[in-house]
């Protein structure tokens, strides 16, 4: 029986997106820059927008997000 391959770099990195967009998609989108893995709210209590250096920190704050703190921004 042949192992699973673990992914390495792109790969890797494809492959944890797709696993964050699995797991927290309901709430979040989940997304990422060359340099940023980045999550924006679908829903309105929650923090609007999660920006950290790697999957993991991210994953952190996708586990428990803060509470959206204010309210919409002001209208002139």
């Amino acid at each position: 029986m042949n192992p699973i391959p673990i992914p390495r770099g792109k790969d890797a990195d494809a492959h944890e997106l797709a696993r964050l967009q699995r797991m927290y998609g309901d709430i979040y989108r989940v997304w990422r820059t060359p340099r940023y893995w980045m999550a924006t709210a679908r829903v309105e209590h929650l923090e609007p927008t999660l920006m950290e250096e790697s999957a993991e920190l991210l994953e952190g704050r996708l586990r428990a997000p803060a509470r959206r703190v204010g309210g919409p921004l002001a209208r002139p």
